[in-house]
């Protein structure tokens, strides 16, 4: 069913098939909407006239977008005013409001959260975003492909415990919780602080680890043909995808937390 923008009482009524765009805001000289007015109707649905006409000589009231078109359409029984005296929207960004403070979104039921058809992202800010990414890179690194041994597996005496991994998708799951309870004004601080010193550590661990691997290995007792052959064997390893995804994770995690800690909003 088409739907099309329903003015509150006192607003002018808009153009033919006119609709806001996202960063639209109303006159701040309209009355106030009717709180849980409904701002969009069925098309068939008689559009809500104004409550009183304009007096003679008042000037005319615009529906502002934010790059003003060519020519405007004035509200009928309104005096058209100088170009120059036309009331623009102030630069920069707009917050679309009905009232000081009150986010102006309307949509079908009246909630100011949605617009229809549209999805807007809330709750989040970039760098939480990014951070979230960063953790979960964190938990997946430890499911796949960690690291690979240059021994072949016959031979191999020692490789990462399974429990070990197990730990390394839990510290995941962890950072993407303390990422989560930033969003909460009263847990920020110690959520960030908390999530920086984490994913530094972290880091410093699967980077020291990779190293190890690189260099010296870790050195083992190897038994070969049932004990006859006992000795020792060094076995070294390379980074995986796994552990290169830990560490640019706990990277990249430990600097949008501070991001986020900067971040008043």
């Amino acid at each position: 069913m088409a739907l099309r923008f329903n003015p509150a009482p006192g607003w002018p009524p808009p153009p033919e098939g006119w609709e806001p765009p996202e960063d639209w805001q109303p006159d701040p000289q309209w009355p106030a909407a009717p709180e849980g007015w409904t701002f969009w109707v069925p098309e068939e649905t008689p559009a809500n006239p104004p409550e009183k006409p304009a007096e003679s000589g008042t000037p005319a009231i615009y529906w502002s977008t934010p790059e003003p078109p060519h020519t405007w359409t004035p509200v009928p029984g309104h005096t058209a005013e100088p170009q120059e005296a036309h009331h623009q929207p102030p630069p920069g960004p707009q917050v679309p409001s009905t009232q000081a403070g009150q986010p102006f979104f309307p949509s079908l039921t009246g909630d100011p959260s949605i617009w229809p058809n549209r999805s807007p992202v809330r709750g989040f800010q970039r760098s939480q975003v990014v951070a979230l990414v960063a953790t979960l890179a964190v938990a997946l690194g430890s499911v796949i492909p960690f690291v690979s041994y240059e021994e072949p597996s016959f031979l191999r005496t020692w490789q990462i415990p399974t429990g070990a991994l197990a730990l390394s998708f839990l510290f995941g799951a962890a950072l993407t919780a303390l990422v989560v309870l930033t969003r909460r004004a009263g847990l920020r601080t110690a959520a960030c602080l908390s999530l920086l010193v984490l994913a530094l550590l972290g880091f410093c661990a699967y980077l020291i680890f990779t190293v190890l691997g690189l260099t010296s290995g870790i050195e083992t007792t190897a038994t070969f043909h049932g004990g006859v052959f006992p000795g020792t064997q060094t076995v070294h390893w390379s980074p995986g995808i796994g552990i290169v995804l830990c560490i640019v994770g706990t990277a990249v995690t430990a600097v949008q937390s501070v991001l986020i800690l900067r971040d008043p909003s």
